[in-house]
């Protein structure tokens, strides 16, 4: 973090790792949890990245509402 790149981090099992489970998840720190830093790309190409992501993760775009928002402006 603080850099100018984008950082995709996983909080149940990096900065929160030590944290005992019923803390993390009464505190809302699920194994579902992402954590996403913007950085200094532009926007379209993270669009692109995460689009790209999520599709092989679940084999669709779940963020196809976003990028129709994004590219109507």
């Amino acid at each position: 973090m603080g850099g100018v790149e984008t950082i995709l981090s996983h909080p149940a099992t990096m900065s929160h790792a030590a944290v005992p489970q019923e803390v993390r998840e009464a505190r809302n720190i699920t194994f579902g949890l992402f954590r996403l830093s913007v950085g200094l790309e532009q926007p379209e190409e993270l669009i692109a990245d995460l689009n790209y992501a999520f599709k092989e993760a679940f084999n669709e775009s779940i963020t196809q509402g976003i990028t129709e928002q994004y590219s109507s402006r």
